[in-house]
């Protein structure tokens, strides 16, 4: 019996794509629907930072002043460059998986999902889908996943291959077709 859904999304074509499969689950099953972003911030870039700014999260456009500005001293001790950038980036990353959770969320209004349940985490993708996969007992887990190459996918592993093999339950991954 399927009464516990877990997507992973993350804002991306593939993840949007799994996100409409798990809603169909969850219609089909009459189940409830988990909606889960995890956040690594050691993986925000420029490129986050700049599309950050175009969907309105970041409103500072200089992201130097911003975290230098917003966290100098705290009771009388000065805090490090690299404390500030990594508190910043910490915060920045809540921030994103926040909005696209609530942009996964609203999309599910149209959903017969018995009730959503929303989680926001922080560490390695594949740790934090088991993680919650099994502390809630989800039945399914849908992820999408974008091809990489393969040198890319041997140098860092490939997520959804990760949550496949150490999956507490079924798993369906939706793969975007390359593009020619």
């Amino acid at each position: 019996m399927t009464d516990r859904v877990l997507v992973a999304v993350d804002g991306t074509e593939a993840s949007t794509s799994a996100l409409e499969i798990a809603c169909a689950l969850a219609d089909n099953y009459e189940a409830n629907l988990g909606l889960l972003c995890v956040v690594e911030p050691s993986q925000v870039s420029d490129k986050l930072i700049k599309g950050a700014m175009v969907e309105g999260i970041l409103k500072r456009p200089n992201y130097n002043e911003w975290y230098q500005s917003s966290m100098y001293a705290q009771g009388g001790f000065a805090i490090s460059e690299e404390a500030e950038r990594g508190a910043y980036v910490s915060r920045l990353s809540h921030a994103i998986a926040e909005n696209t959770v609530a942009k996964a969320e609203a999309y599910t209004k149209e959903s017969a999902a018995k009730a959503i349940k929303t989680f926001i985490r922080s560490g390695n993708v594949a740790d934090e889908i088991l993680s919650v996969a099994k502390s809630e007992r989800a039945d399914f887990i849908v992820m999408g996943h974008d091809q990489r190459g393969r040198l890319e996918s041997l140098i860092k592993g490939s997520v959804a291959e990760k949550v496949v093999r150490d999956a507490p339950c079924p798993c369906l991954v939706f793969c975007v077709p390359k593009k020619s």
